[in-house]
Formats: C-alpha cells, structure tokens, sequence
C-alpha cells in the first residue's frame, strides 16, 4: 500500500481571468506567453506552483500579482475545479487547481515571472493560440 502514496505530487495553480471588453463588450481572457520551456513561446492561462507555506487561495493572489501585475484580495477569486488524472503530465503526478477571476476593468498588463507577453483574447482568437 506504502508504494502507491505520491511522496511529492506537483500542485498548480492555474487562473481563468476575464473581462468585458470596453468596446466591443464581449468577453476576454487573458493568456500570458510562456517563457520557459517545455512550452516556451505558447500562450496559455496564467499558471504558477504552489508553494510550501501557502494556501492554493493565496497562490491564486500571488500568481495575479507576479504574472500580470495586478493586486487583488482573496474575494475577487472563486475555485473551480481540480484535476488529477495521473496521467495529466508526462513523467509526473501533477495536481492542477483551478481558479476563476472577474476584473470588471481591464487593467494595464505586465509581463511578469514566466511569461514574455500577456494580452486579452476573444473566445474566437483563443482557438489559434
């Protein structure tokens, strides 16, 4: 039984952020490019890990700050979903918790920690990424 308990699973913390576009009024999320490899220059959510002494919430908070620039409270995030499937990432047992985050303004963006670009993109858009 010992040899089935995952010692050290990667945990993530992924982030679907979205707004209303001002002129068109629809919907966008945002997706930041990734900057280190494996997946260097795809856009994708915003993702970062979950560190050791902090609670997924807090990562959430964390992950909007660093990435986008963007400081926000713990309210203005809700958790969505968690994914497990073992065989999710190659080689790891990787964990991803996911959140949902409403900006009723969209913000001046920064690219931070792991990304070279982050940008607003359209339901549509997002399908050629």
């Amino acid at each position: 039984m010992a040899d089935k308990v995952v010692a050290h699973p990667l945990i993530t913390i992924a982030n679907i952020i979205w707004s209303f576009n001002p002129l068109t009024h629809l919907p966008q999320v945002l997706l930041v490019k990734r900057a280190y490899p494996p997946f260097e220059g795809h856009w994708a959510l915003p993702e970062t890990l979950l560190w050791r002494d902090e609670s997924a919430d807090a990562a959430c908070i964390r992950l909007i700050k660093d990435k986008i620039g963007v400081r926000l409270s713990n309210s203005a995030t809700e958790q969505l979903a968690t994914f497990t499937d073992p065989d999710r990432v190659s080689g790891e047992r990787a964990l991803a918790i996911a959140y949902m985050t409403f900006l009723p303004t969209m913000p001046q963006l920064r690219a931070g920690y792991g990304a070279t670009e982050v940008g607003w993109f359209s339901r549509l858009s997002v399908k050629s990424c």
